[in-house]
């Protein structure tokens, strides 16, 4: 029977693998983001998203980089999938704000990152990153109603009309609850595979 330090090694090196895949497949949201700064050139050129873009786009593309060169060299190392996690986070939640908040087009990739925080990031952090989706999802909701969000809508994208407090809660409903059943899958997966690896392993 093989210990349990084996199964941590199996799981750490494939880990490292998946991590390695992600780094690397994460570089092509580089031209990405390029051509986001460019639409937004076109459509706004003079305005806040435009600023904050010329500041998000260049600060993101080098921390892509470092993080798979720093895999390059020295594999997986610890809380680095906490960190970039975290980083996919704060990323996908700054393009919805300069993309239209509850209207933007970006928004729904938060489920999809719910499901690698429960799958990937340790409770604590997943925790805490769901958390942060969940405020960002009711603070576009709630700029939407009160028309706070004057300055947040996006007329190239919603046509400029009013928003209905009725449609806007309930956008906002069904995103909660498809983050918290994402992150829920992705947790159960992990045990999952987690389980299976053992049975393996014996």
């Amino acid at each position: 029977m093989r210990t349990p330090a084996a199964f941590e090694e199996i799981q750490r090196q494939e880990m490292s693998r998946l991590f390695g895949l992600f780094t690397r497949a994460r570089l092509f949201l580089i031209p990405t983001l390029l051509l986001l700064l460019g639409g937004m050139w076109l459509l706004e050129p003079g305005g806040w998203r435009m600023a904050v873009l010329l500041v998000f786009i260049p600060v993101f593309a080098v921390v892509f980089v470092a993080e798979f060169r720093r895999w390059q060299r020295r594999g997986l190392s610890r809380h680095a999938i906490d960190r970039n996690l975290g980083v996919a986070v704060v990323g996908l939640l700054t393009i919805a704000t300069v993309s239209g908040g509850l209207e933007s087009p970006f928004l729904p990739i938060m489920v999809i990152i719910a499901f690698v925080l429960g799958l990937f990031a340790t409770p604590a952090v997943a925790t805490w990153l769901m958390a942060l989706e969940l405020l960002g999802v009711w603070t576009f909701a709630v700029l939407l109603v009160t028309r706070g969000d004057l300055w947040l809508r996006f007329p190239a994208l919603d046509g400029g009309r009013p928003p209905m407090p009725a449609r806007v809660f309930t956008l906002a409903i069904i995103f909660t609850i498809l983050l918290v059943m994402g992150r829920f899958v992705g947790r159960s997966v992990r045990r999952a595979f987690d389980l299976m690896l053992r049975r393996t392993i014996r």
